[in-house]
């Protein structure tokens, strides 16, 4: 197997499974490939500043994953010389178009779909600007619900609709289906008051977003490869937007991926997540240098 490989993560449902977490031994099978020559990296819906903070909460080592396609493929960073730009120490190259523009225009679909949670009688929680506590008792044992948006975000909208479990754990955040798609309305009708159609509005497991038109995994990609060319690239995903059909890219899909990436995969791993990436990465026989 080429050492030289790039081999990039997809963050939500791929490496964290549903409950936050990730197996025990996945740093190790990480530091393990990173040893035998292989470009570790991220490509995910995450800020680049989230991507570092989950890395410090999962215990990964700073740089072990140097290369971050972040917020679904609208920022690329490397470490300096990869791209001729540069942005806190590192190379950094941006994949959008009209960049202001689409701001502004994420901005005001924040402000309408905050304005239909007052109107729904969600309660705002003051610790944060955009996080409201629904005051409901609709479902149990979740009570209440909650809605945090990313307000980090230029490249897109995006927000978490989770609800706060009354019993044992207290506090543990779950997933309601039905406020989920609450929102998402909420977001699609927001997004066609800018002339956006409702079916680039993506949700998931308790996720809604709406990217940058111009952002995608697939577009980020096709940069790296002309700044890092001769590298076959390995992205392990589970979700639709990690269907990266260009030539020299090799599909992984864990194996709680959804169908349509399990269609096109050239790898599907019989274990979910974390677990799923770590057999991969085993399964590449690389030894150290």
């Amino acid at each position: 197997m080429h050492s030289k490989m790039i081999i990039l993560l997809d963050l939500d449902d791929t490496v964290l499974g549903p409950n936050m977490t990730i197996s025990p031994t996945l740093v190790n099978a990480l530091e393990a490939t990173a040893a035998a020559g292989a470009l570790l990296g991220w490509a995910s819906y995450t800020s680049d500043k989230g991507l570092r903070a989950w890395e410090r909460q999962m215990g990964i080592p700073e740089d072990l994953l140097p290369i971050r396609v972040s917020e679904d493929g609208a920022y690329i960073t490397a470490p300096l010389g990869v791209f001729t730009d540069s942005h806190d120490g590192r190379s950094r190259i941006s994949i959008l178009t009209g960049e202001e523009r689409w701001s502004n225009i994420f901005r005001n679909i924040r402000e309408e779909v905050m304005r239909k949670a007052r109107e729904a009688k969600w309660g705002l929680v003051e610790t944060h600007p955009a996080t409201w506590a629904m005051n409901t008792t609709s479902f149990s044992p979740i009570h209440p619900a909650m809605v945090a948006v990313d307000v980090t975000r230029r490249s897109s909208f995006t927000c978490e609709v989770r609800g706060i479990a009354r019993g044992d754990p207290p506090g543990q955040l779950l997933i309601n289906s039905t406020h989920t798609n609450t929102v998402k309305d909420w977001v699609r009708r927001a997004a066609k008051k800018h002339g956006i159609s409702g079916n680039r509005v993506n949700t998931g497991n308790g996720w809604v977003d709406l990217g940058h038109p111009t952002a995608s995994k697939s577009a980020a990609i096709a940069k790296l490869q002309e700044a890092l060319p001769d590298r076959p690239i390995y992205m392990i995903g589970n979700g639709k937007n990690d269907i990266v059909e260009l030539e020299g890219v090799h599909l992984v899909a864990v194996g709680n991926a959804c169908p349509a990436l399990k269609d096109v995969a050239d790898t599907t791993t019989q274990a979910n997540y974390s677990a799923g990436v770590i057999e991969f990465l085993e399964s590449l026989h690389l030894e150290a240098r």
